[in-house]
């Protein structure tokens, strides 16, 4: 079976609310604030001015039905992942988990156990009865790898492998999950 994965770029984006973020249009700043009682953003927190952003934003509400992988690229601060919960929310995912990762915030060996989970025993300190992984915490929602980039080779090509198969194995683990 073959995965699609869709591309959005996202140049910008504003919300209704109380922090500094830019517009799309090129004039002032805009204001955002965390959506109804931190429970996510929405696409109609979303303010934008161009077009170009009418179109990502219409084209994001598409990618929403849809089981694909959807590949999100702009700067930082550009607001990829409040897009990502947009997306989220509006998708069948909606009533699972939205779980948010910085994979440049992390190391190469924090990143794939957090990321992967891990067996008992398979490394000096890990829990006895072993620990789930962030992709089976996501497990019916959703999973955002912010700043992908900066994750090592090694850990992309297993993300990628992920992102192919929906299988993985937990670090020290014999059993795919």
């Amino acid at each position: 079976e073959r995965r699609r994965v869709f591309l959005l770029r996202v140049r910008s984006l504003s919300f209704v609310g109380g922090a500094k973020g830019r517009d799309t249009g090129g004039g002032a700043p805009l204001d955002w604030a965390s959506a109804e009682g931190g429970r996510g953003y929405r696409f109609e927190h979303l303010l934008y001015q161009s077009e170009a952003m009418a179109q990502v934003v219409a084209r994001a509400r598409r990618m929403a039905q849809s089981d694909a992988a959807i590949l999100l690229r702009g700067e930082t601060g550009s607001g990829k992942e409040v897009l990502a919960q947009a997306i989220h929310y509006a998708s069948r995912r909606a009533g699972g988990p939205f779980v948010p990762v910085n994979c440049g915030s992390l190391s190469e060996s924090l990143l794939e156990s957090e990321l992967f989970g891990y067996e008992e025993g398979a490394f000096t300190g890990a829990r006895k009865r072993g620990k789930p992984g962030l992709f089976e915490l996501a497990r019916g929602g959703t999973i955002f790898l912010d700043e992908i980039g900066d994750a090592s080779l090694m850990v992309q090509q297993r993300l990628l492998r992920v992102l192919q198969e929906k299988r993985f194995l937990r670090v020290g683990g014999t059993r795919t999950l």
